[in-house]
């Protein structure tokens, strides 16, 4: 529906033009650091040296443009989408001696609607494995046909229109930042490979096969292009006389090969219960102390609460031991959160109540 020929509707925004087809050097480019871009539209420019640029008094030594185009050609690159892209990647735990490749794990893919697809191919690197009491099986995943994809021992296929759906995206979507299809413009998708021996719901971990996962996410560039110029050996000056510009857009994969391995470690677990039990006192002395903060609950609530803390269970306290008048019978008092249910039990010794203490006994 791209090219002139096609019988489809024209739609707001057409930009038809015509179709060439390319090989994989040609369509395909490598940048340098194992990123990889496909062309979707390439634009050749047939340049020659501008002779007024030599260097001499008549322009002043001055030179506007180097290069003049004399002949240009403007088109798409067909069927970009079925291209065949062809991932092999490993990771390594060295402490624990852990090492795996892409022919060894089992694969996964996941999509932008959440539903996460299985790669079809070397079925065998999945192999139900023995728990403590039980055996743990394949996880049962839907398999994408193998037209999208598969795994062998080269490493693993995908069409480019694989990797586009698990973005969410199709190259004739208009851009609604730059008004113009991504075909045309260009995009960036990034390709995150995440390892993994961790699974949601094993709690005692005693599955811990090392598994990958692809993500595919889309770039907020608003287009990607690579200029090529391949040049004439016929030199003047520095530069060639002639030399042909191949200005291409396209898809530009980024690729991140990242893992998250979890293994059991008495000490990190004893230093974890004893972080949250911290925390879950630190909690709770908070709340008692909101609770009974006159700012935060009134005056009159934060001195019911101050009266609660001290409820009566039975006993005697001698106030003489604190050098006051009087003799308070028959009565233990216990200090309690507020709110809390008063019960029965061994209270504490009287010379260790405070003064404050035994004036709330007597305010009772």
């Amino acid at each position: 529906k791209y090219c002139p020929e096609s019988l489809a509707s024209r739609a707001q925004n057409d930009t038809r033009r015509k179709c060439h087809y390319m090989d994989h050097l040609s369509a395909g480019q490598t940048t340098g650091d194992d990123n990889l871009m496909l062309t979707s539209r390439a634009r050749m420019l047939w340049q020659k040296s501008d002779e007024s640029c030599d260097p001499t008094a008549q322009n002043g030594y001055t030179c506007k443009k180097t290069f003049r185009t004399e002949k240009n050609m403007d088109f798409y690159v067909a069927d970009i989408e079925n291209y065949w892209v062809i991932l092999n990647h490993a990771a390594m735990q060295i402490e624990h001696n852990d090492r795996v490749s892409v022919i060894e794990a089992q694969g996964t893919l996941h999509y932008a609607d959440g539903k996460e697809r299985l790669m079809d191919g070397l079925e065998e690197k999945c192999r139900n494995a023995w728990g403590a009491f039980r055996p743990i099986p394949c996880p049962h995943l839907v398999k994408m046909d193998r037209s999208e994809g598969f795994s062998d021992t080269t490493g693993d296929h995908f069409k480019l229109k694989t990797i586009l759906s698990a973005a969410g995206l199709d190259l004739d979507d208009i851009h609604n930042r730059t008004n113009k299809t991504f075909r045309e413009n260009g995009v960036a998708l990034r390709v995150d490979i995440e390892y993994y021996n961790t699974r949601k719901f094993n709690i005692l971990q005693q599955d811990q096969r090392i598994a990958y996962r692809y993500n595919v996410f889309v770039d907020p560039l608003t287009n990607f292009e690579i200029d090529e110029i391949r040049p004439s050996s016929n030199l003047k000056g520095a530069l060639s006389t002639e030399r042909l510009q191949v200005r291409k857009m396209g898809v530009y994969l980024k690729f991140h090969v990242r893992g998250k391995f979890g293994y059991f470690d008495l000490n990190t677990l004893l230093i974890q219960g004893a972080s949250w039990m911290t925390l879950f006192l630190l909690c709770d002395q908070f709340v008692l102390w909101l609770a009974s903060n006159r700012f935060f609950v009134g005056d009159q609530r934060a001195e019911a609460c101050r009266k609660e803390m001290y409820q009566v269970i039975g006993d005697t306290i001698d106030a003489d031991k604190f050098g006051m008048l009087g003799r308070v019978e028959n009565e233990v008092f216990e200090k309690l959160p507020c709110g809390h249910v008063t019960c029965c039990g061994q209270t504490e010794d009287p010379a260790r109540l405070r003064l404050t203490d035994i004036t709330t006994i007597f305010d009772r």
